[in-house]
Formats: C-alpha cells, structure tokens, sequence
C-alpha cells in the first residue's frame, strides 16, 4: 500500500492569517476562555506553548497576538475545503480531526512505470534509500510523494494552507514519519528503515494508540522502551492486557498496522457547545440558547439533512463547586408546512420558537428552576 498522511502546519493559526493577512509573521496564539490552545510557529520559538494560561503565555511574549477562537464555524469551513481538495486525488480519505488526513493512493500508482520516480521531499535514513525491495514497493513510494507534493501544492495554491506529508507503506508510519520534518515539509520512509523509525521513538507513549492508561499498564510489566515492548514474551502481554490488544500494541511497537483509510462519512449528528464561567436565569439561558441555534443551524443548512430529533447538554455547577454535565434528547418535527422536496433553508420564526421551546422543556429536566441553580455549559445537537 502506499498512504499518505497530510498535517496541516499550525491550522487554527493557519485560518486566522489567511483570514487577516496583518497577522502574518507575528508571534500569534488561538485563545478559548483562558487558555492559549495552540499558536504559531513564531509564538512557539518565543516560549509560548499549547494550553497555557493567557497570562502566562503573554509573560513569556509580551508581543503575542492573540485571536478568539471559540467559534470552530471557520476552522471547520476550512477542513472541509482541504478535504474537497484531498477527495481529488482519492476517494479513500480519513479525516483525523480538522486539520489531519489519511489518503490511500495505493490504486494510482504505476505498478510498472517505465521511468523510475526519484523521491519529493525527504527520505527517512536517506543512506537506506538505495536499497529497494523486491516487492517494488520502493518504487510505489517514490511516486507516492510525488503525489503528496502534487497533494500539498494543491492545498497551498488553492487555499493558502501549508502542511507535511509522511508516505509510507501503513498509517501507522506514515503519521510517524510526517512528524520528522516540520513545517511544510515532506518525509518518505522506505521499508528498510521502518524498525529505525519505531526505535527512534525511544517510549511506548509516543506511539499513536497507546494512550496514558496502557502506558501505566506497560509500565507495571516493566516495559518502558520501544525495544522491550518489541522482545517482550507475547503470552506475558496477553496475561495482561488479553489477546487482542496485546498482539496489537507489539505488532505497533514493530512498525505494523493493518487497520484501513477509512471513508470519512458525514457526522451523524451536528452540534455545538458554549463554555461560560456561570449563569443562573432562564432569561440567560434563553439567549444562549438562541445564539447556539443560530450557530448550529447554519452548519444543519449546510449539512443538507433534515434533523428528527434534538439534544440539550447541560454542565451543572453543585454547592460543592463540583460540575455535572447531563443531556436530554427528544424528537421534533420541522416539516410542518414544508413541502417534502423543499431544500433546508434557515429557520422561520415559528421553527426557532419551536426548537426554543423543546429546548427550554428539555432544560427543566434538567435543572430544577424552582430551585437555586448554576450552570456553566450549554450545547446543542441535531
């Protein structure tokens, strides 16, 4: 197989440049409440980093720029015209969040061509890129980064947008090897240097897969090196962690990853939630609601699909200051007076007051509005 692994270079930072162009060059973090949740590059060599505290962050950079980033509506807009342009190529696209892809273009590459392709970008151990495999296999991933260039010149021609590619024979180290070369770089790994690649990550926990709870797992067995998970008894791993997951965490730890590009489908519901520090009316709630709807809605007309049912999250804040978040959900009908054929179109004033009103009823399931109460999250899905 040949996949390509496309990571959009600082995308939230990305869009705001793109979206004002004054921004370019300066040191500029992405703010939601008091968080700095990512930055750009310039931001990051003055010692700004991701999930700092605003006053920290403007500590370490006076200079920092920062730009609201709470509304997702066009970082979203944007991962969807990355995705238009990556479905291009090749049907088989995986969105991974918003501003990463997984492409299969195994079935556009030459199995024969008469000229031989020499490599775009990178080579992961360019002193193992002589060697090629019998299978050919070398050769189809020397035309699969012609491709992610061709890819990631696309993306910045039409959109503005940089990115890296990793291209290799899997998922799994195509993701790994995209990360060796930032930003707006590309790396190719070829087969013979795919157990280098796993052993330079030096700990499980950098293996996309293993998370923090499995880590402690490993961690009790003693494995705390890429190369003791590799040389570990199988039927030990099995003992702790059951057959599955332990064939599958040792198989990662070598460079193996069978699992598939998986065809993005649209979600199957569409939402949005709003974080605030508290509010303790129904008049309050009301307006949130209202600006949710009108944020959500417009991501439901784009969608195309007519909704059948409605959900309200809450976040409650007790007296003992900790916060519980319940949902609600309940089915609603939309069409009444609407011909059947008729595309979606933003909400008449009687079909917002209806959605309000089911929103409100589901809210009192909620909150007991008899009583005290505080709330300090809101979201709505369809």
């Amino acid at each position: 197989r040949v996949i390509i692994h496309i990571d959009i270079d600082c995308f939230y930072a990305q869009v705001e440049t793109i979206l004002n162009p004054s921004l370019c060059g300066k040191p500029l973090g992405i703010k939601q409440k008091n968080i700095v949740v990512t930055c750009n590059y310039e931001a990051r060599a003055l010692g700004v980093e991701k999930l700092m505290s605003i006053k920290t962050a403007l500590e370490k950079c006076p200079s920092l720029v920062l730009a609201n980033g709470e509304d997702l509506k066009k970082y979203r807009d944007m991962s969807e015209k990355i995705y238009q342009i990556l479905q291009s190529f090749s049907p088989f696209v995986e969105k991974l969040g918003l501003d990463e892809n997984f492409i299969d273009i195994s079935h556009k590459i030459n199995k024969s061509p008469e000229i031989k392709p020499e490599v775009s970008g990178h080579i992961f151990e360019e002193k193992n890129s002589d060697e090629t495999c019998a299978c050919g296999c070398t050769d189809r991933l020397k035309e699969g980064s012609i491709i992610a260039q061709e890819m990631r010149n696309q993306l910045k021609s039409e959109l503005g947008i940089t990115s890296c590619a990793g291209i290799a024979c899997n998922k799994l180290l195509a993701k790994l090897v995209g990360a060796t070369h930032k930003p707006n770089q590309q790396t190719t790994l070829f087969s013979a240097s795919s157990l280098n690649l796993m052993k330079s990550l030096k700990h499980p926990r950098n293996i996309p897969g293993i998370g923090s709870a499995m880590n402690r797992k490993l961690e009790v067995l003693g494995i705390d090196t890429i190369e003791k998970l590799q040389a570990t008894d199988l039927f030990k791993l099995i003992e702790a962690l059951g057959v599955k997951t332990a064939n599958q965490i040792q198989q990662l730890s070598f460079g193996i990853d069978d699992s598939h590009v998986k065809i993005t489908d649209r979600p199957k519901s569409i939402g949005a939630e709003d974080g605030f520090p508290t509010i303790k009316s129904e008049t309050e709630v009301r307006k949130k609601l209202k600006c949710l709807l009108d944020r959500v809605w417009e991501l439901v007309e784009k969608d195309g699909r007519r909704p059948s049912q409605v959900k309200l999250t809450v976040r409650k804040l007790h007296a003992t200051n900790h916060s519980v978040r319940e949902t609600r959900q309940t089915a609603i009908d939309l069409t009444t007076g609407v011909p059947s054929n008729a595309p979606l179109g933003p909400l008449s004033e009687n079909q917002e007051k209806k959605v309000i009103t089911t929103l409100m009823n589901l809210f009192e399931k909620v909150v007991n509005c008899d009583e005290s109460w505080q709330v300090t999250l809101l979201g709505i899905s369809f």
